[in-house]
């Protein structure tokens, strides 16, 4: 593929907050890809580290880098929302600011893209962020009824798939919700599977980081709006999910039933045990700091 034939057709969206320590090593990652005729649009969201001035520091070395400080905290959503409102390119990538890829990973997606034009998105194999350093390969492809099927299927290693390259045609007629949910980063991978397959590079690599909102101490409580979100945590997806579905055949109706029924089962499960953990540590913390202040 000629470079000058996929001129500025790129925008890579940088959302990042408090991430001093790898911020630098994701922005060099993206300096250094193979194809380098992109932009990249950086936004922190009023960071309290030094976050800032290392992605302003950039910003003055490279003329790609287009550098937005937030006066205030927007929330992850409207941050993640911000850097791609600013794009104006044929395809998009979000990156996290914690996520390392290989040089030619731009350039074997962009490839992808290109040359398979029934194809949504675009990615390589990653390393999923569950820590088991597990390489995640599978590609969602076939009828739209397959496609939403097989992302049910494999909806709790998708970040590869979101942090994938894609069309942004695909979500030209897209609603992007008014406040973030459980979820809402699958409804967004929906919307571009509904236009097309979701196909990988074997031959780059990314390294998906630990450090999103799916990881911290308060990935449940922080969607929870309504006591329903205790006995149905994908509430709004299981919506969305089941209205596509409406015109599928029975069969494939039932199959995502049952995918969603298995979902909100397991995060209704991890929801309570986890939520427990963070009592118990709390009752703890507690009765240790009544007893040091007796003594």
């Amino acid at each position: 593929m000629n470079q000058q034939e996929t001129d500025k057709l790129l925008t890579v969206g940088l959302p990042v907050k408090n991430a001093e320590d790898t911020i630098r090593q994701v922005i060099e990652s993206l300096l250094a890809q193979t194809y380098s005729n992109f932009r990249l649009i950086i936004s922190d969201n009023n960071s309290s580290d030094a976050t800032a001035e290392i992605c302003e520091g950039f910003a003055k070395l490279d003329e790609r880098i287009q550098f937005h400080s937030q006066p205030f905290d927007l929330g992850a959503y409207a941050n993640f929302r911000y850097v791609y409102d600013q794009a104006k390119t044929d395809f998009f990538i979000w990156v996290a600011s914690d996520d390392v890829r290989t040089e030619n990973h731009f350039e074997s997606t962009m490839a992808l893209l290109v040359n398979h034009p029934h194809a949504a998105v675009a990615g390589s194999d990653n390393t999923h962020t569950d820590g088991s350093k597990t390489n995640v390969v599978f590609e969602i492809v076939g009828s739209k009824e397959e496609r939403v099927e097989q992302l049910l299927k494999n909806a709790n290693k998708s970040n590869g798939v979101f942090y994938g390259m894609f069309r942004r045609n695909a979500l030209s007629d897209y609603n992007f919700p008014a406040y973030p949910f459980l979820g809402w980063d699958w409804m967004l991978i929906l919307e571009l599977l509904k236009c097309g397959d979701f196909i990988r590079s074997h031959a780059s690599h990314l390294e998906l980081g630990t450090r999103g909102e799916s990881q911290g101490v308060q990935r449940w409580s922080q969607w929870r709006s309504s006591p329903i979100h205790w006995v149905v945590p994908f509430l709004h997806v299981n919506i969305e999910v089941l209205r596509i579905a409406k015109s599928f055949s029975l069969r494939s109706q039932i199959q995502i039933i049952v995918r969603l029924m298995h979902l909100n089962l397991l995060a209704l499960i991890d929801q309570l045990v986890s939520e427990t953990r963070i009592s118990l540590k709390q009752l703890a913390k507690s009765i240790e700091t009544r007893q040091s202040h007796r003594l």
